[in-house]
């Protein structure tokens, strides 16, 4: 190749330079070319829009979870200390407490949560939700009133729907509560178990406020 198309192959990459890929509604990358009709972006902006990262490996590259989060067959999934990344928001669960009773630490309203019976207690997970989108407020929807699928997967294989939600605006938050770019709020799941259950997993639904495309996150307990 000549020097004056190597020269103008390298401007028409920088002028297709400013081309966006956009995934679900984010900016993915900023660095798009067109190659005879075919779009092309790196890999690791791709692997970091979706909370991974670029491994090499033996005969090319591997995209794998960063920090142990991945999205396997429709779900986010991840551990406690994870970043778990659903596109909308980054979910984090910090830890897990087994309690007697349980008073609400986020909500205003100080109230107490009991298991729903003397053999029973009860099971608090506390992590944080943050806005991960470029531009625009979301309102997070993550509440007792729309629970979906959240539920506490025990070791024998039952599941155990929540009782509580702890969060900046009650008991359900969305409506009227927002989260800026960026922004995170903290929140707890409480759970009422028999005494001494093993518990495996959390899924958790989390979604924009009257959004059906909400997602499950899975994170390993």
């Amino acid at each position: 190749m000549k020097f004056w198309q190597v020269v103008m192959a390298v401007g028409l990459a920088l002028a297709q330079s400013t081309q966006r890929l956009i995934l679900n509604g984010q900016v993915a990358s900023t660095r798009v070319i067109t190659v005879q009709g075919t779009a092309y972006v790196p890999v690791a902006d791709l692997a970091k829009a979706l909370g991974q990262s670029v491994v090499k490996v033996q005969g090319g590259y591997e995209i794998r979870a960063a920090g142990g989060a991945n999205q396997l067959m429709g779900q986010f999934q991840g551990k406690v200390g994870d970043q778990i990344l659903t596109g909308l928001f980054r979910v984090q669960v910090q830890k897990v407490e087994r309690m007697e009773s349980y008073t609400t630490r986020f909500d205003k309203s100080s109230l107490t949560v009991q298991p729903r019976n003397p053999d029973e207690e009860l099971v608090v997970v506390t992590g944080s939700l943050r806005n991960a989108k470029q531009s625009g407020a979301v309102a997070p929807s993550l509440g007792i009133n729309n629970p979906g699928n959240t539920a506490l997967a025990g070791a024998d294989g039952r599941s155990f729907p929540p009782i509580a939600y702890d969060s900046p605006s009650g008991s359900n938050t969305g409506g009227g509560f927002t989260l800026l770019p960026g922004a995170a709020m903290s929140f707890a799941v409480v759970f009422s178990v028999p005494k001494g259950t093993e518990v495996k997993a959390l899924v958790l639904r989390v979604g924009e406020y009257g959004d059906t495309g909400s997602k499950d996150v899975r994170v390993g307990l």
